[in-house]
């Protein structure tokens, strides 16, 4: 079994920050995204009739796979943050793992929030 990729959420919302969304914003970003919903749609159906052929277990055994080593890997990371702790073969990896979103994804952020508002 191989893992693909490993990735870290950095600037995650403690869920009780979260607040529910008024019957008017919702609306607003039903309409914002529209096409961004029917993409969505789209690939889901996709995926999950890549994933059936692939087989349903196969597919849960390889996220289990990937889900334990993302834990590993933040753990190492984590470690390193927090103690200045540092193996050096795997410090980049931790390095690259911690970026954030590049300006224009922070931009488009900030535009779709006033348009919610």
């Amino acid at each position: 079994r191989r893992v693909h990729g490993i990735y870290m959420r950095i600037n995650g919302r403690d869920k009780n920050a979260v607040h529910p969304l008024s019957t008017t914003q919702k609306e607003k970003l039903k309409a914002i995204n529209k096409a961004d919903t029917m993409l969505y749609d789209y690939f889901n159906r996709k995926l999950d009739n890549l994933i059936k052929v692939y087989g349903v277990e196969e597919m849960n055994a390889d996220v289990s796979e990937f889900q334990k080593l993302r834990y590993e890997f933040a753990s190492v990371c984590q470690q390193e943050k927090l103690n200045g702790f540092r193996p050096t073969d795997i410090y980049d990896r931790c390095k690259v793992l911690r970026t954030t979103n590049p300006p224009i994804v922070e931009l488009i952020q900030h535009a779709n929030r006033k348009r919610l508002n």
